[in-house]
């Protein structure tokens, strides 16, 4: 490759200087103000300026059950909601894949969970669960059953959340790992039907090499997001009943703004921004598994 001359490499910075620039005043700007915040004692309702104190709010956390609560609840809400969504994305890849009627039409209804805003989706879901008038107890009260409160109870809260956020977001992965199959070698595929493999072998020994980085990468945009999940559940549960959906975001909104303790909240957000990067990272480096 042809090395760029030194006016080149000046027009080249030049050019990229105010996408640099406008990065930095996005993410690392705010970035630094939150971690300054972090190391500083500042209560709204005594202080109208944060005072330096250090790494107290840190401290705190290791003391702080709450926050491992929210903590546990993340990590449980994280990896089940992760895991269904690669299980049922593969799935419904593999189906939409094959030739059948009406497969555009099935295409382009799946989108429609992604396009709708997911306030509006806590809004309809929490109307839908309602224990006395949702239409979900309705249906099963058809058939004899007793529907189950499921907002009001610790456990079921966890699974409606866990069930909401996974009807709305397995088309990303679902779309995601169709587009990986549509890469797909049919000559291999070809070569091992004629060497007597069966659909599993397939789907283990080529499908899945194929589309692995794929989910890695869909998984690691979805890891960010399940972390950082907020909206949804402060519509549905605000982190009820109790505190058992009370997960990260939730516990940094209501320490932050609830009883106003903005440098203690920031120290929360940086252990969540320091784990967001760190799992992301790992997972986009084992997106290039088979590129050693």
């Amino acid at each position: 490759m042809e090395k760029l001359r030194a006016p080149d490499k000046r027009f080249l910075w030049f050019m990229l200087a105010p996408a640099v620039v406008f990065l930095i005043m996005i993410t690392a700007v705010p970035t630094g103000y939150v971690l300054f915040t972090s190391l500083s004692k500042w209560k709204l309702t005594s202080s109208a300026v944060p005072q330096l104190s250090g790494f107290q709010n840190y401290a705190k956390l290791f003391a702080d059950g709450y926050f491992y609560n929210a903590l546990r609840v993340t990590s449980i809400f994280t990896v089940a909601s992760l895991a269904l969504e690669t299980v049922f994305g593969t799935m419904v890849a593999l189906l939409l894949f094959r030739q059948f009627r009406g497969r555009p039409l099935l295409r382009s209804l799946i989108l429609l969970p992604m396009m709708i805003t997911p306030a509006v989706i806590g809004l309809m879901w929490r109307i839908m669960l309602n224990s006395d008038f949702g239409i979900i107890n309705y249906i099963i009260g058809l058939v004899g059953a007793k529907g189950p409160n499921w907002l009001a109870s610790e456990t079921m809260a966890m699974v409606t959340i866990i069930m909401v956020d996974v009807w709305e977001w397995t088309p990303f992965v679902a779309l995601s790992v169709l587009a990986a199959l549509q890469t797909r070698s049919q000559d291999q595929i070809e070569g091992a039907l004629i060497d007597g493999a069966n659909g599993f072998q397939i789907f283990r020994y080529i499908t899945f090499p194929h589309i692995q980085p794929v989910l890695f990468i869909a998984g690691s945009f979805r890891l960010g997001a399940l972390l950082r999940w907020f909206d949804t559940i402060y519509v549905m549960t605000a982190g009820g009943p109790g505190r058992s959906t009370q997960n990260l975001p939730m516990y940094i909104y209501q320490t932050g703004f609830y009883y106003m303790n903005m440098g203690y909240s920031a120290a929360i957000a940086m252990i969540l921004l320091l784990l967001t990067v760190a799992l992301t990272y790992i997972f986009v480096k084992r997106s290039k598994i088979d590129k050693r």
